[in-house]
């Protein structure tokens, strides 16, 4: 239930009541019985690095624009890293690991039924996650990719748990359960999931052989991996889009680069660090076709060196190598150990393309399993009070959980109202759509998008002065392009041409594929007399060519702006 999207969208249900439920239940492990705490005092390596990598997130979080939002993403880390020391210190019952891996197995059952469903009946189980019309099986999750990340880590657990059941009957319902699994993970078309499979089964064969070669055939995988990756990326469409976010990314980290900007804050920065991409020389027009707004990276390890800084990645990097080491040398003869330490390498291959660890149910995954496959600490670390280490992780959860529990309070009465003001918004009336609005942003200020939304029912209701002060809010917590659309739009309607003519630029060359802003920048010169100006940008607007890739263009709109620009341009040479 907890991955069913029945509450606001796909994703609040899953942010909010995972860490809820999975506190619960980390509480309930701690105290069903046998508490198997080889404790690890402060001399633990990893855990001094783990702690570190929390206090150099704290200090990126300084400098965020959106410090609400910042120090929401920042709970999500805190929960990952308890949820590491669960494991790491050893505090859990010795079944847990086998229920853990059970439950994220039979999981993928209901997830891949559902996403093949969706697949094989496109539109008739779509529960409104808005995919422009290019995500089939996105199933429970909310996005092929976040799909794709557990059903590659679900997969590789079959070998073990197939082994441990004792009747024919739940032995076949585990192949059956995989074979959905791979169907549902190639009905995603998820280029990235299916690498990161094929990663996954090479994993499987080398975790059998020794340390050393251990550790230096996964180098050599990761460096194959790399180079695959290029050039798949260089030969696609979306693989060019992504080379072409990194490359932003790598812009953005320039101008931040030990801290970062802070967790959470990536796309307040994408919009401008796009706009400086196209600005570095006619190479980029290779890329034109991909200007988009992003949410993030799009690859894990890039995400946080924007967001936490080389600080924050190196740290990350070195627990990752801290865990790999352990998990070559302690999984040989273990098949469930071996199984959880293939799959979470294999999330490691899909972080290559994907930035999914602050996604609630990856993040749950990746964390939990780590703590799992930390190295055992040697006997003079540790500690001859196991229990205090016990209770201490079990006050850190009940924090957590008590936070959790009102986040998800507050932002399930937002998400009800915001929900409220969508459905208004498509047909008014626009002042029950304010009221909606500003309603949700009491209970979640630092939601830029409700804050979008809100100046989008203020400007149909004809308040123009309460639209652009919204707006200004919004930039503060968003980066949406669609902000900066509707600034001009205001704007102009002022008769406020300069400023209007400003934004209408920035968005033509952060988008140079997109017909509208050389369309109104053609129409605001027109109106101030400069044909000359006009002329150049409405030319423009019949020279782009017609891109089925750029998903943020509607085909329609284009065919009448065309028109339009055709029309308007024989009348400025007339004039002329």
């Amino acid at each position: 239930m907890v991955f069913f999207p029945w509450v606001s969208n796909p994703f609040a249900l899953k942010q909010d009541v995972a860490p809820l439920l999975f506190s619960a239940a980390l509480l309930y492990w701690l105290y069903r019985g046998e508490v198997t705490a080889v404790s690890v005092g402060a001399r633990s390596l990893l855990a001094r690095a783990a702690i570190l990598f929390g206090v150099c997130a704290a200090a990126s979080n300084l400098a965020a624009q959106n410090p609400p939002e910042a120090w929401l993403s920042y709970g999500l880390l805190v929960l990952g890293l308890v949820l590491f020391s669960f494991g790491h210190l050893r505090v859990w019952s010795r079944s847990f690991p086998d229920w853990f891996a059970q439950v994220v197995f039979w999981t993928s059952l209901p997830i891949s039924l559902l996403g093949i469903a969706q697949a094989l009946l496109p539109g008739k189980l779509d529960f409104g996650l808005q995919a422009l019309g290019k995500m089939a099986a996105f199933s429970t999750l909310g996005n092929p990719q976040f799909v794709a990340a557990w059903l590659v880590f679900a997969i590789p657990l079959y070998p073990a748990l197939a082994a441990r059941q004792t009747s024919a009957g739940a032995r076949v319902g585990a192949a059956v359960a995989a074979l959905a699994a791979v169907a549902c993970l190639l009905l995603t078309r998820s280029a990235s999931g299916l690498l990161a499979l094929a990663a996954v089964a090479l994993f499987g064969l080398l975790l059998r052989r020794s340390a050393i070669e251990v550790r230096r055939i996964i180098v050599g995988v990761s460096l194959m991996l790399v180079v695959v990756a290029g050039y798949l990326g260089w030969s696609t469409h979306t693989g060019r889009g992504r080379i072409m976010i990194w490359l932003e990314t790598l812009l953005i980290w320039m101008r931040h680069p030990w801290l970062g900007v802070g967790l959470g804050q990536y796309n307040l920065h994408q919009l401008e660090a796009q706009h400086r991409f196209f600005a570095l020389g006619d190479w980029t027009r290779d890329f034109h076709q991909n200007a988009a707004f992003v949410l993030d990276a799009h690859n894990q390890y890039l995400q946080i060196l924007a967001e936490q800084g080389l600080l924050g990645l190196g740290l990350f990097l070195f627990l990752v190598y801290l865990i790999m080491r352990s998990a070559g040398r302690r999984v040989g003869h273990d098949p469930l150990s071996r199984g959880l330490a293939v799959a979470w390498l294999g999330q490691l291959v899909l972080f290559l393309w994907n930035a999914p660890l602050f996604y609630c149910p990856v993040l749950v995954l990746f964390w939990t399993t780590a703590g799992l496959l930390a190295p055992v600490p040697d006997p003079s670390e540790v500690a001859p009070a196991p229990r205090r280490h016990a209770v201490g992780l079990t006050l850190a959860s009940v924090v957590l959980l008590c936070a959790s529990a009102v986040l998800f309070w507050t932002k399930l009465r937002s998400g009800v109202l915001e929900k409220r003001g969508d459905a208004l918004l498509e047909q008014g009336p626009f002042p029950e759509a304010v009221e909606a609005f500003e309603a949700a942003l009491w209970w979640a200020p630092q939601n830029g998008y409700a804050w979008e939304k809100l100046a989008l029912a203020q400007y149909f209701e004809g308040d123009y002065g309460g639209a652009f002060r919204s707006l200004q809010v919004a930039r503060e917590h968003f980066g949406d392009v669609g902000i900066l659309y509707l600034e001009a739009e205001i704007l102009a309607r002022r008769k406020d041409y300069a400023e209007a003519i400003t934004r209408f630029e920035f968005i033509r060359d952060a988008f140079p594929q997109h017909v509208t802003p050389s369309f109104a920048l053609g129409q605001l010169f027109r109106a101030q007399g400069d044909y000359g100006q006009a002329e150049r940008e409405f030319v423009r607007v019949l020279s782009l060519p017609d891109s089925r890739e750029n998903l943020k263009l509607d085909r329609k709109k284009i065919k009448i702006q065309k028109e339009l620009a055709f029309r308007f341009l024989a009348e400025i040479r007339r004039l002329r």
